[in-house]
């Protein structure tokens, strides 16, 4: 696969593709799926269940669908009220989801876990396992109540030799011209903690609304890491506020 396709397929926005509740006899097992890093490897874990009652699918453990304490690694994850903190200590990086959203780290183990779950998100597992094809460690997305589609991929790219805002801004020229998005606007992120940049863009209609929008952030993490967080939604109207409130919710491990 190309560079350009891979950044295209990172960039695509959410498939509504498959049905919701197919399987109404089946328990509500998704209310958030997370993945601990562990010594000796990811080790996925339900954060909570919906629905009710012990109508679980053959071979599914009951373990899996109690709450599990997680490793912070000391990563403090600013969650507005109402939000899911999900910090991956072995990963490097907590972010926050809203709340209802589903989310997971894109782990091979944990993608096939998934398969035996029922997100309740059209299309999670197809856009999940997508965001992992081009190069995304982690995933999140939700629907709202007209079902449109929002999500959140977030990429790391280390031993990029980035550590300020001029050279972030560099860095994403290249990775738009990559990307075949041209010349598309970058700005730079006042305030923030970190060098930050981000770009916007439109989706294009091929299978969504032509309001459907992408808002990829950049910032320079510690250990010279190049982090993405890549918001994408089909309610145009509320898509800028949900990106920088996102985006506003990566954290980073203590120095």
């Amino acid at each position: 696969m190309s560079a350009r396709s891979r950044q295209r397929d990172q960039r695509q926005g959410p498939r509504q593709g498959r049905q919701r509740d197919k399987r109404r006899d089946r328990t509500r097992l998704v209310a958030l799926v997370l993945a601990i890093a562990l010594v000796g490897g990811l080790v996925a874990a339900v954060a909570g269940a919906l629905g009710g009652g012990d109508d679980r699918d053959d071979g599914e453990d009951a373990g899996s669908l109690t709450s599990t304490t997680l490793d912070t690694g000391g990563i403090e994850v600013p969650a507005p009220d109402g939000w899911t903190a999900i910090p991956v200590a072995g990963l490097g990086f907590g972010l926050a989801v809203p709340p209802g959203w589903e989310a997971t780290v894109l782990a091979a183990d944990v993608l096939e876990s998934l398969e035996r779950s029922s997100p309740q998100v059209p299309g999670f597992l197809d856009n999940a396992h997508a965001a992992a094809e081009a190069g995304a460690v982690f995933y999140a997305a939700g629907v709202d109540d007209a079902g449109r589609v929002a999500d959140v991929k977030v990429r790391a790219a280390p031993g990029a030799g980035v550590s300020t805002v001029d050279q972030l801004e560099d860095y994403a020229r290249q990775l738009a011209g990559s990307a075949g998005l041209g010349d598309v606007p970058i700005e730079v992120v006042g305030g923030a903690e970190r060098p930050t940049v981000r770009m916007q863009y439109g989706l294009g209609t091929a299978g969504r609304s032509p309001e459907a929008q992408g808002t990829e952030t950049l910032v320079a993490g510690p250990d010279d890491i190049v982090w993405s967080v890549i918001v994408t939604s089909e309610d145009a109207a509320s898509h800028d506020a949900l990106a920088e409130q996102i985006t506003g919710t990566l954290a980073f491990p203590p120095a």
